[in-house]
């Protein structure tokens, strides 16, 4: 049925063209009848598209379409041509292409049909994911979204939830891409959407198989491909049978992987679903590695990053060669290996190089934001102005006329409302545009807090492969370095030591965040034993001596508390002098809060230093006398700040350190309006009171 309707909407639209073609002009009076039949043989083609029917027929009903669209001048039905081209080149795998159509229509839409930028911005939004620019993607799939919402349009809110769960997995933010999918899948059993169903139950089957949890991951994907089986869409299935095989491949079962794999390569060849084949292909030469069948693993792989390559395929490129990278490491060809991996290390440096790009215009936008309120503000003011002048004109006259009195001050009275409403609506104005610059602000944080974890994750990869390769290096040429060449090679590996904890620190820094209205009582008691027992070879080896008095149990996350107590016990070893080391952590009630102390006999601080060595990065030694990446303190303080909390330092030079922090006793949820806590004296530990 779906195809007699694609040769209905090809014929329909063929005999339109040969009557322009023929009528000179006598058609010319019912070019409406024409251009309405045109545009619903581009709705048939996008329908075509969406129910997985083969693009080249869609692609030649919208080049028709084009050609109409020309020859009646009507610029409506030319962005609908084009919109349509460019779904069916981004469904073709041919991101780039599709991209490059929607941006030069993207500017030409009529401001009354907002619903066509919102279907652009989606799949401009879809196409930048597979070009691996993430930021960009996020920006046109949140504008999509605000529109839909704005309408109400359910069905296409869960489409864009589903988008930018897809945006989040391709980061391999999967706990994220999880939850929104899982989002989506609410929303369209809301809905009864079948097919987007089916979609969201095959999505969060790959979280779950990235996540680990295999079982959950077969079982949501054994449902897609249910309902796969009662929409009889090949396309549909096909995936599924291909997203079944490559979890079955990552749990360990190879028959079953190999034998969904086959059947999912054979459909997508059948439908000339390119982007399929080239996944397929990679998850084939997963297996056949598995298996030892290197040969054949290098001939599907050597297959799929031709597709790759030729769809410009960013977000996959780099998984590619890395596997390349891995399979000659196995081969023993370690030369076409370390090639590969820097082929990998380049391509991800210029994704990054280009994410910054983007960040760099969205600095742009933010400044021009505040520019505006600059300008907002300049205006207000000079409403004031000038209703301080209007003032002493009144004044004057009244006076002056006091006969008139009573006719100049319902003047004034009208015109002082009138000004009075207008600077009230610029001040409700300002204050909408600082709310939403506060959600801009808290936006731009989140993507920080994700932008560092992303850094700090990807930069592991590299120090993994040059450790790798230094060890490789050693063993190879083990009795056959001299000396000055062993040390480099030591040199190496205590660099590459030293990035890795760096990484590893400022990965947990980026991570911080306490949960709202989760959060238990700890008992420090417990957390300091579980520190002391962590850092047992490092008390022995200074022959240090840590003394707890009994503290008391307080509200704050378990591992918060001892990532901050980790750090303030470790600084009191690693900074000691020539003395036996001592630690010492105590706790008193002041007001509302416990104050905690920890107080050591180390090398001591300079007080001009107290506040700086709170900041990230920053470290009074370098790295010869003392080692530390420079982030510790600085993670304890937003912890402790996060907690509502403050945190500070009572040292000088060889007299030891002693550092204070409090802990409100009752939780403090500071996104919230709340009651502000007595302030600290610092040097007398004190509660003052206003």
């Amino acid at each position: 049925m779906k195809n007699t309707k694609a040769t209905k909407a090809i014929a329909k639209i063929a005999v339109i063209l040969v009557a322009l073609f023929f009528s000179n002009g006598v058609f010319a009076n019912n070019s409406d009848q024409l251009i309405k039949e045109a545009r619903q043989a581009v709705e048939d083609g996008i329908e075509l598209i969406r129910n997985g029917q083969k693009y080249e027929t869609a692609k030649l009903i919208f080049n028709q379409a084009l050609t109409i669209a020309e020859q009646q001048k009507h610029l409506l039905l030319e962005i609908e041509a084009l919109r349509g081209m460019g779904l069916a080149l981004y469904f073709e795998g041919q991101y780039e292409q599709s991209f490059n159509i929607l941006d030069s229509i993207a500017t030409f839409v009529p401001t009354n049909k907002p619903g066509i930028t919102a279907s652009i911005n989606k799949i401009q939004g879809d196409n930048l994911v597979f070009l691996g620019q993430y930021s960009r993607a996020y920006e046109h799939q949140l504008k999509a979204q605000e529109y839909y919402k704005t309408v109400g349009n359910q069905s296409r809110i869960a489409s864009m939830t589903f988008s930018i769960a897809n945006n989040f997995f391709y980061q391999e933010l999967y706990d994220m891409a999880k939850k929104e999918f899982e989002n989506s899948l609410a929303l369209y059993k809301e809905i009864d959407d079948t097919r987007g169903i089916f979609s969201a139950l095959g999505a969060i089957g790959s979280c779950n198989e990235y996540l680990g949890n295999f079982e959950e991951a077969i079982a949501y994907s054994e449902q897609s491909l249910s309902i796969a089986y009662q929409l009889g869409n090949k396309a549909d299935i096909a995936w599924t049978q291909y997203n079944i095989g490559s979890i079955s491949s990552t749990a360990g079962d190879l028959k079953k992987a190999q034998l969904h794999l086959d059947k999912a390569l054979a459909s997508a060849k059948e439908i000339e679903d390119m982007p399929l084949i080239g996944y397929t292909l990679e998850a084939l030469t997963v297996v056949n590695r598995q298996l030892g069948h290197y040969k054949a693993a290098l001939v599907s792989l050597d297959q799929s990053f031709q597709i790759a390559q030729s769809n410009n395929d960013k977000s996959n490129i780099p998984g590619l060669l890395k596997l390349y990278s891995e399979l000659y490491f196995e081969l023993k060809d370690y030369e076409a290996s370390k090639n590969y991996i820097d082929k990998y290390i380049a391509l991800k440096d210029s994704l990054r190089s280009e994410e910054l790009a983007a960040n760099m215009g969205n600095l742009k936008k933010d400044f021009e934001i505040k520019e505006m309120q600059k300008l907002k503000q300049i205006e207000l003011l000079k409403k004031d102005a000038k209703i301080n002048r209007f003032r002493i004109i009144i004044g004057v006259s009244i006076a002056t006329l006091f006969g008139l009195a009573l006719f100049f001050m319902f003047i004034f009275t009208r015109a002082k409302s009138n000004h009075v409403k207008e600077k009230n609506d610029l001040l409700l104005s300002k204050n909408q545009e600082i709310l939403r610059q506060n959600e801009i602000l808290k936006s731009s944080n989140q993507d920080l807090k994700q932008y560092a974890y992303v850094i700090s994750h990807d930069l592991k990869e590299p120090l993994r492969n040059i450790s790798s390769f230094t060890s490789l290096l050693k063993r190879r040429l083990k009795g056959k370095l001299d000396e000055n060449t062993q040390d480099y090679m030591d040199y190496i590996t205590n660099g590459v030591n030293q990035m890795t904890s760096l990484l590893t620190d400022l990965l947990e820094y980026s991570k911080i965040r306490k949960k709202k209205h989760e959060v238990n009582r700890t008992d420090p008691n417990e957390v300091i034993d579980r520190v002391i027992e962590s850092m047992q070879f490092k008390i022995e080896d200074a022959q240090a001596e840590i003394e707890v008095h009994n503290l008391p149990q307080v509200v704050m996350e378990e591992n918060h508390f001892y990532q901050v107590m980790l750090n303030l016990i470790s600084n009191g070893l690693k900074f000691r002098g020539e003395a036996r080391p001592k630690v010492k952590v105590t706790c008193k009630q002041v007001g509302e809060q416990y104050v905690f102390s920890v107080s050591d006999n180390g090398i001591g601080i300079d007080p001009e230093f107290h506040d700086k060595i709170f900041v990230v990065f920053q470290r009074l030694h370098n790295r010869g006398e003392f080692s530390g990446s420079g982030i510790g303190l600085s993670t304890c303080k937003k912890i402790i700040n996060d907690y509502g909390g403050q945190i500070w330092v009572d040292s000088n030079p060889d007299e030891g350190s002693t550092f204070h922090f409090t802990i409100p006793k009752t939780p403090v949820d500071l996104e919230d309006p709340v009651m502000e806590l007595p302030e600290i004296n610092k040097e007398s530990n004190l509660v003052l009171s206003a």
